[in-house]
């Protein structure tokens, strides 16, 4: 394609030569040779980006009115008119970055997290100060690099139990965790009792090295109708830096088991409360019963407020 800018103009040399001799214009020749000079004329062009895209990387805790990056575009024609560049809000809905109309650079309005968008896909517009009709379009991709700001928490919601008849060092449950971040190395989790979970503690915390854990007991024996549910605070830490860490409750709840201990019955407080109502209730048969003949005898009868104790379960922490 003719580009003004590059050259302006062209010379080009045409032969022409007869095919057939005619002995008439023997004596003058049978080609001749004419030059032609083709110039160029200049039309108005859109600005020009130095890149076909661009590919910024920003850290997702930088504060914002940072800088991002920038992008450059020029007017490629003799006049070299200023450009003006904008940002294509269709391709950024939430504002999350401006540009400086001037020289381009592309800054911060909001703060990011890249755990909600790794990616942010934007374009640009170089703008023809003296002509508004000459406009470009450039993709620009901005990667945000992951900060370690969020903790480990435990990968799903676990349903643990302990037999009432058990050893010291069962395990009863192997744990582990999730992260949202994703730091170069891989993830790395360390798990261990929580402080306030440590004090005449029943079960134990066992780091497997591997990105798990398993819950042991500490007792040889435990009674539902003594306690029904123990809670273990478990603290969860990575390794990245800075270092976050979380602490997860672990519910464990005692259960009756049979031989190869698997559970048998663990509602503990359904069962004691279900007792306690069927002794009062035959207590207060046999009041009212007793009461009743004493006044059936004395030719009156009075009203009896029976009073019913109910039986509870508390959960208590290690």
């Amino acid at each position: 394609p003719l580009d003004y800018e590059r050259k302006r103009s062209y010379t080009v040399e045409i032969q022409v030569q007869n095919t057939q001799l005619d002995a008439r214009f023997l004596t003058a020749g049978s080609k001749d040779v004419a030059t032609v000079r083709i110039g160029v004329e200049d039309v108005d062009e859109p600005p020009l980006f130095d890149k076909a895209s661009y590919l910024m990387e920003v850290k997702e805790d930088v504060a914002v009115g940072a800088a991002v990056g920038s992008v450059s575009a020029s007017d490629p024609d003799a006049a070299r008119s200023p450009v003006r560049y904008s940002i294509d809000r269709r391709t950024d809905m939430d504002r999350l970055f401006n540009i400086h109309a001037g020289n381009g650079s592309v800054f911060l309005l909001k703060s990011l997290d890249r755990e909600e968008s790794a990616w942010h896909n934007i374009s640009v517009t170089a703008t023809e100060f003296n002509n508004p009709r000459q406009i470009s379009h450039i993709p620009v991709y901005i990667r945000l690099l992951d900060i370690n700001d969020n903790a480990p928490t435990f990968a799903t919601v676990y349903e643990s139990f302990v037999c009432e008849r058990t050893k010291v060092g069962e395990r009863i449950q192997t744990v582990s965790a999730v992260d949202a971040d994703e730091p170069s190395a891989g993830h790395k989790f360390f798990f261990s009792l929580a402080p306030e979970g440590t004090y005449r503690s029943n079960f134990t915390v066992r780091d497997n090295g591997d990105n798990t854990a398993g819950i042991l007991t500490r007792r040889g024996s435990y009674s539902r109708l003594h306690q029904s549910v123990y809670l273990v605070p478990v603290v969860i830490t990575d390794g990245d830096y800075p270092m976050q860490s979380s602490t997860g409750t672990l519910t464990v709840r005692v259960c009756t088991c049979d031989h190869d201990g698997n559970m048998e019955l663990c509602n503990a407080e359904a069962l004691t409360s279900s007792a306690g109502l069927s002794t009062g209730a035959l207590i207060a048969i046999l009041l009212c019963a007793i009461i009743l003949l004493s006044k059936w005898e004395k030719g009156k009868m009075y009203g009896v407020d029976i009073v019913l104790l109910e039986a509870s379960v508390s959960v208590v922490h290690l």
